[in-house]
């Protein structure tokens, strides 16, 4: 029997996960405002996790190309990319990205969508 049980749990990443639920759950409340239905919002919570999820990864990529062309070799760049870290703007500019992306053939839609995620942007860093 352990009498301790040591878990290592980064805090931003565990933060990060709260916000994303009280995000969800803000916007969840909320999507009447726009007119989308449950699995519209289902299907663009999606799309914005992964432009998230890329646009964070890119930009911290992007900032560290002269520490990866000082020793550049395939095993590195793969390295430094399964690795690295996040950052915040850039997870925000895929998401904008993405959610422009979703309504670009909609350009009357348009300004309801980026008014009803404007909110969450803070909401999900604070």
């Amino acid at each position: 029997m352990y009498p301790y049980i040591q878990i290592i749990l980064p805090s931003y990443a565990f933060l990060a996960f709260l916000g994303v639920l009280v995000t969800l759950t803000f916007l969840y409340l909320n999507i009447d405002s726009i007119g989308i239905s449950f699995s519209g919002f289902l299907v663009l919570s999606l799309k914005c996790a992964i432009g998230c999820f890329i646009g964070s990864k890119l930009l911290y990529f992007i900032t560290q190309i002269p520490n990866l062309l000082s020793s550049f070799s395939v095993n590195s760049l793969i390295t430094a990319f399964l690795h690295s870290g996040y950052v915040f703007y850039g997870g925000l500019l895929g998401v904008l990205f993405t959610v422009w992306l979703s309504v670009r053939n909609k350009p009357e839609r348009a300004q309801s969508y980026f008014n009803f995620l404007a909110p969450a942007i803070p909401l999900f860093h604070f």
